[in-house]
């Protein structure tokens, strides 16, 4: 009597719960990377304390992210995107919405709106990255990276423009004295940032 094989299915390796757990550890690392670099500077927060107050071994930290620099630039990165993960900037939702725009009025309310929380994020961390550059190789390299990467935008408004480099900077010399030197009655009863 001939033996019939019955093949059972294969069964789906569900990674959903996993991948979950690796985005949880991942923010508990940067969060407690965060800290402790806002609170203590970057040369003197170490992996060890991080790896403590996440919770977690140093080698989790160096499979999921990678060392202080890669924490540092993860920071970077994720304050400039606004979400959990680092998204190229023409991948924002922001970028994508203020290139859209048909109205350049509209456009640059766009632009402001989505820059002024950007920089809120970004600042506490990149005062942090700039006080440690010049001593760190890698650190040194993120800050020209990204100041390439912001040259790289402004080249891209003023190509669209026809604008010329000397075009450009008569109009920012020109939006700045009239934005920052003459009195501007809408800023004029704000208190000071300082005063606040």
């Amino acid at each position: 009597m001939a033996r019939t094989s019955v093949k059972t299915p294969k069964r789906r390796y569900d990674t959903s719960g996993r991948q979950a757990s690796a985005q949880e550890t991942r923010r508990r690392i940067l969060a407690a990377a965060r800290r402790l670099f806002l609170k203590r500077g970057y040369a003197a927060t170490t992996m060890a304390a991080i790896a403590a107050a996440a919770g977690v071994s140093i080698e989790t930290i160096y499979l999921s992210i990678g060392g202080k620099a890669g924490l540092v630039r993860y920071l970077v990165e994720t304050a400039l995107s606004g979400t959990d993960e680092p998204v190229p900037p023409v991948e924002r939702a922001g970028v994508r919405e203020v290139r859209a725009e048909p109205d350049p009025r509209q456009k640059l309310r766009l632009f402001a709106r989505m820059v002024r929380p950007m920089l809120e994020r970004l600042a506490p961390i990149w005062f942090v990255v700039l006080e440690a550059a010049p001593s760190d190789k890698e650190l040194s390299s993120l800050v020209d990276e990204l100041q390439q990467r912001h040259a790289g935008s402004m080249q891209l408004v003023i190509g669209r423009r026809g604008w010329t480099g000397e075009m450009f900077e008569r109009w920012l010399t020109d939006a700045w004295q009239r934005l920052l030197l003459e009195d501007l009655p809408a800023l004029k009863t704000a208190s000071p940032p300082s005063a606040r």
